[in-house]
């Protein structure tokens, strides 16, 4: 994996005119949305493919603060990150909890391939998920994946 990373120019180390950048990861980057406070996400593979929790409807607002400091991002919240890293479709891997019109305004294409927590997905869910995967990767984009908390099912198929 991570000779891999560092053939692909994903990974390297950073230089003096670039202290921050390591290959295409942007260390100041990944660490700010690494909070959960600012969108919990990740660019798992630059340029491929992007984790993240699952986005809720929010009644217009963008995030909420819960009163155990857990904060929940809306799509709108999202838009402009997922644009920002090229994003050109997100997979939906859980139930429903939002309303995809925002990613749809930007140009975003979302797929809902839901499979059960705690399982392997079934080889239908495998193959669209590939199937999304490839057709943003041959538009020059990348894929954003999540589903409720950004870990198990993201984590399985990415």
């Amino acid at each position: 994996g991570l000779q891999k990373g560092i053939l692909n120019g994903w990974i390297s180390l950073p230089s003096p005119s670039a202290p921050t950048k390591c290959g295409r990861i942007d260390i100041a980057e990944y660490e700010h949305y690494d909070d959960p406070l600012n969108g919990d996400l990740h660019e798992v593979i630059p340029g491929k493919f992007v984790a993240l929790k699952g986005p809720k409807d929010l009644s217009g607002l963008d995030f909420l603060d819960d009163c155990s400091g857990y904060r929940a991002f809306s799509p709108n919240y999202y838009v402009d990150i997922l644009r920002e890293l090229n994003v050109v479709a997100v997979v939906r891997l859980n139930e429903p909890e939002y309303d995809g019109r925002p990613f749809a305004d930007a140009g975003i294409q979302l797929h809902e391939l839901e499979f059960d927590d705690c399982t392997a997905p079934p080889k239908t869910i495998v193959a669209a998920f590939f199937a999304a995967a490839d057709a943003a990767h041959q538009r020059g984009g990348a894929v954003a994946v999540h589903c409720k908390a950004g870990l198990g099912r993201t984590g399985t198929l990415i």
